[in-house]
């Protein structure tokens, strides 16, 4: 009884062919869910992100707005505010943005909030957030800020 090769050769490429694709569909189906599951997590970061900015700015005007109308109260509630994001930003701020916030911070407390140097550095962290958010290449600077919060704001020479 003599067996031809290709009754056992093509059975087993068929199986190996199937073992094979098999794997490698495999192979795809949880790499694409990694990337899927990264970009899930991505997205929820920015949308943090984005919130705990604009909670920032917000509190910001808020204290500028106070600032302007009366003598600045560090227990004033847009203060405590500020002091329960600033661990939201210590998570989700970029390096640029916690380096500037303490910045400002550090020197607001040595200086006092109505100081113009203290406004140049809380503009700054207003400026890296926007860098953060994916407006890199920003053109807006201290004057334009200062120009649209500030009334009877002159542009410095």
């Amino acid at each position: 009884m003599n067996i031809d090769p290709t009754t056992i050769i093509i059975p087993v490429v068929s199986i190996l062919g199937s073992v094979l694709l098999s794997a490698l569909g495999s192979f795809l189906y949880v790499r694409q869910a990694r990337i899927d599951l990264v970009n899930e997590y991505e997205k929820r970061f920015n949308e943090k992100k984005w919130k705990t900015y604009l909670d920032f700015t917000t509190n910001v005007l808020k204290q500028l707005r106070l600032a302007a109308t009366q003598d600045y109260d560090s227990e004033s509630a847009a203060d405590i505010e500020l002091n329960s994001l600033t661990a939201e930003l210590l998570l989700v701020g970029s390096d640029a943005v916690v380096i500037a916030y303490r910045q400002w911070r550090k020197f607001e407390q040595v200086n006092g909030q109505r100081d113009t140097e203290t406004l140049n550095l809380l503009f700054r962290v207003v400026i890296e957030m926007r860098r953060d958010l994916g407006n890199s290449k920003t053109q807006v600077n201290l004057d334009h800020l200062l120009g649209m919060l500030v009334p009877n704001y002159q542009r410095s020479l």
